[in-house]
């Protein structure tokens, strides 16, 4: 069952006051409409009924998938990320006897998304971070492009990478999908086995399992 907070927002345009929901947990077996509008953002925007004015509001969300067997913990701070980390390793171990379920930790609202588009689309997201990481070394060394930011993203029917500097998109890279299995084949046996070592799946975690299984 989902769950919500109650909460009133004052228009920064306007100064009008708004009722707004936070769903701070999220169980899309018993409330499958929230899997269109968490993956379209809605659940984040406070729309003022006088002004029209949008207010992005950000908050810890809990989201269960479980036809996928896929969680994943939204957090925006230090505090909830330590609990957000502690409940799923919890959760890891009471489904580590059926092997099954994906238990990640994100910190952005971006992370949030590129997390399931990546589900969505039947990646591994452990795959996704590694020929991520591939590809920006590629665009950094290789095409001299300047990035701060790196997301998985599907432009045109293509999936592949945005590469993002101070917040503005610029080029896309598609994938490809060879290039993708090859990952899976060369990386996967080399995953963290504990998978309370793979809740928080980025840029760093990729690092960390090219550069201490070189070839």
């Amino acid at each position: 069952m989902s769950v919500s907070e109650k909460a009133t927002i004052i228009c920064s345009k306007c100064s009008a006051e708004t009722d707004f929901v936070a769903w701070k947990s999220i169980t899309t077996d018993t409330d499958p409409v929230f899997k269109e509008k968490v993956r379209a953002g809605e659940l984040y925007q406070c729309i003022c009924p006088k002004c029209g004015n949008v207010t992005i509001i950000e908050y810890d969300t809990l989201y269960n998938e479980v036809d996928k067997d896929l969680t994943i913990y939204f957090v925006t701070s230090d505090e909830s990320y330590e609990s957000a980390m502690e409940l799923l390793k919890s959760d890891v171990e009471e489904s580590e006897e059926e092997q099954s379920g994906v238990f990640r930790v994100v910190r952005s609202r971006a992370a949030f998304r590129e997390k399931l588009l990546i589900s969505d689309a039947g990646y591994d997201d452990r795959a996704i971070e590694i020929l991520k990481l591939i590809t920006a070394t590629h665009v950094k060394e290789i095409q001299k492009i300047s990035f701060d930011t790196a997301l998985f993203d599907m432009q045109k029917g293509k999936y592949g990478f945005v590469f993002f500097e101070k917040g503005k998109p610029g080029i896309f890279i598609p994938m490809i999908e060879d290039m993708y299995k090859q990952v899976v084949t060369d990386f996967s046996p080399r995953y963290p086995v504990d998978e309370k070592d793979n809740l928080e799946v980025g840029l760093e975690w990729a690092i960390n399992i090219v550069k201490d299984n070189q070839f």
